[in-house]
């Protein structure tokens, strides 16, 4: 593939990344900009990843990936998928604002 395709996939995948940076102010988190792959990962500030995780859920219909399922290193974080839609990203990002 040319240099336009992966300029055009990198462009979409900082879209991406930003957004769930705006999704994890939201909800308090610390992280680092300067992660790379296909997941973000965030420190919870306060309570367990597993106990954010719940509450995001019951309350608000989004799931967030608690980081304790991927050992109990992960215990005080929450992960997200850059796979996801950047719609539903800022679906997500509308429901924790309301």
């Amino acid at each position: 593939m040319g240099d336009d395709w992966f300029e055009g996939l990198n462009e979409k995948y900082l879209r991406r990344r930003n957004l769930v940076f705006e999704l994890f102010d939201q909800l308090s988190c610390q992280y680092e900009k300067d992660q790379s792959g296909m997941f973000v990962w965030a420190k919870c500030s306060e309570g367990t990843g597993e106990a954010i995780s719940d509450e995001v859920l019951m309350k608000y219909k989004i799931f967030i990936t608690p980081g304790m399922i991927f050992g109990s290193a992960g215990d005080q974080y929450l992960r997200i998928s850059l796979c996801t839609t950047p719609e539903r990203m800022e679906e997500a990002i509308l429901r924790l604002k309301s």
